[in-house]
């Protein structure tokens, strides 16, 4: 009989301590909603350091995972859902996966399971808002970014090797004891005889170290070599605004004093031109449907292709194993958001969210609810009559806290016996989840293949035209719900 809750808690460095859930609570809490459902717990956890809930890469997290076959495991636990991801893609995939091995997945915050298909939808869009927040924390700092760099015209970020900051200035200048290796680099690479690696090996022969932002000395690498020879513009005395991998166009020149020879840099910088492959670098446009389009025929998925400057999902299967080829971009995004639109416009959506939430309610007012509910308004209405008492000064000062302190101790107990279903929240999450899907046609690109993703699992495709919109599992009841009362109602 499976028994074994896997039980997780991740630190999440905040800039108010006042924010900061410390793994200890979260443990207790975990521990006692574990005891509630008659579970035994095993422990997973990343403590030591800042571990970004954006991806799975964390080895507390990676070991839960790896336990996911396991017989006697009952489903994954932890305070909130933001500890376990904050990345709309990798939860719902998550999910999935939980759903393929019959796991329930259990949080204190929310206080929600999905042990039942509402509370898979409702996890769902909660986390989506969860990432909306973190995506808007992002931008917050993108605005401190940009005010520094356009307004202060400073480099933002952790001084780059070979330079320092000017305790006054805040600006960067050489670093005595590091800019000569950064120089004997410059001066290898333009020569055009060395490749990253070749070069990399010169610099640790001649005893150069790289000092990592720590400033620990360690051996030169590939990587290292790469990014110092990419802010070429920096180390010239520029500042670009934008990552200096991307080759980025607007660049504040002379934004401090250079850090190597101009002449020298400008010659670095023409000698990766000259090695980038491809020509003219191009703009990736974005495909509203990737990761979710695929051929209807033969299963493939569809990729977005720029031809002839017209945009189109092409088909990938080898030529001859299938008749479809490419559908054009905007019309095929058009039906799809008039097919979302519908879903939203046939009103049933809101009418399944009241009627599950009625059904919630029933079950909440059970007649053992209902005798302790009635308990707590009792013992409500002996505090009051016990406080009019006192004021009226008809009982000791002393009594009347002996006896009030007892009734609390009984209200106390009763309402630990109330189930904790918060089904206003539910509600509320499911109606701004209605919300995000009327409005998917005015958000950024990535806010509705983000909404897309919360609420698809797959699109197929045949002759240029939606054939079928394969839902989510939590997502599944809606679409069938909506289209069953549409064709009622035509």
């Amino acid at each position: 009989m499976p028994s074994i809750l896997l039980c997780y808690r991740r630190r999440s460095v905040v800039r108010s301590a006042s924010d900061l859930v410390s793994p200890a609570r979260q443990r207790d809490a975990v521990e006692g909603l574990a005891r509630a459902h008659g579970y035994q717990t095993e422990w997973y956890e990343d403590l030591d350091i800042h571990n970004s809930a954006r991806n799975g890469d964390r080895p507390g997290w990676q070991n839960l995972h790896a336990q996911f076959g396991r017989p006697d495991v009952v489903g994954i636990a932890a305070w909130d859902l933001s500890r376990i991801y904050r990345n709309v893609k990798a939860f719902l995939e998550l999910v999935d996966e939980l759903e393929s091995y019959n796991l329930a997945l259990f949080t204190i915050k929310e206080n929600f399971d999905t042990s039942h298909a509402i509370g898979r939808a409702v996890v769902t869009i909660l986390m989506t808002i969860y990432q909306l927040e973190s995506d808007f924390a992002s931008e917050r700092m993108s605005e401190n970014i940009y005010y520094k760099q356009h307004t202060l015209k400073r480099h933002w970020g952790p001084a780059p090797f070979g330079t320092q900051r000017d305790p006054k200035t805040k600006n960067l200048i050489p670093d005595l004891e590091t800019v000569p290796a950064l120089r004997f680099l410059y001066e290898k690479f333009v020569t055009g005889a060395y490749t990253y690696d070749r070069v990399t090996s010169e610099l640790n022969q001649a005893a150069f170290t790289f000092r990592d932002r720590n400033g620990n000395p360690r051996p030169w690498n590939r990587d290292d070599v790469r990014r110092c020879l990419a802010a070429w513009r920096l180390y010239r005395g520029d500042l670009p605004l934008g990552r200096q991998k991307d080759n980025p166009e607007e660049v504040l020149v002379g934004a401090h004093d250079p850090i190597l020879d101009p002449a020298l840099c400008d010659r670095v910088g023409d000698e990766l031109k000259k090695r980038r492959h491809g020509g003219t670098y191009n703009k990736r446009r974005f495909y509203l449907l990737g990761g979710l389009a695929h051929c209807a025929e033969c299963g493939h998925p569809l990729h977005g292709a720029y031809q002839s400057g017209v945009r189109r999902y092409r088909h990938t299967a080898t030529r001859g194993e299938c008749t479809q080829s490419w559908v054009d971009a905007d019309t095929l995004e058009a039906e799809l958001y008039e097919r979302i639109s519908w879903l939203v416009r046939s009103s049933s959506l809101v009418k399944i969210i009241e009627s599950e939430s009625d059904a919630l309610r029933r079950l909440d007012a059970s007649p053992e609810i209902a005798e302790i509910r009635e308990q707590i308004k009792e013992s409500n209405g002996r505090i009051t009559r016990l406080t009019d008492l006192a004021v009226d000064g008809l009982i000791p000062k002393a009594e009347y806290i002996r006896r009030k302190t007892e009734i609390q101790n009984q209200l106390k107990e009763l309402n630990s016996q109330l189930p904790h279903t918060n089904i206003d929240e539910l509600e509320d999450a499911m109606h701004r989840a209605l919300e995000m899907i009327a409005d998917l046609q005015d958000m950024e690109p990535t806010e509705q293949h983000r909404i897309l993703r919360n609420l698809l699992k797959s699109i197929e495709v045949r002759d240029s035209k939606i054939v079928k919109l394969i839902p989510r599992p939590w997502a599944a009841l809606l679409f069938q719900k909506a289209q069953e009362l549409e064709q009622t109602t035509v």
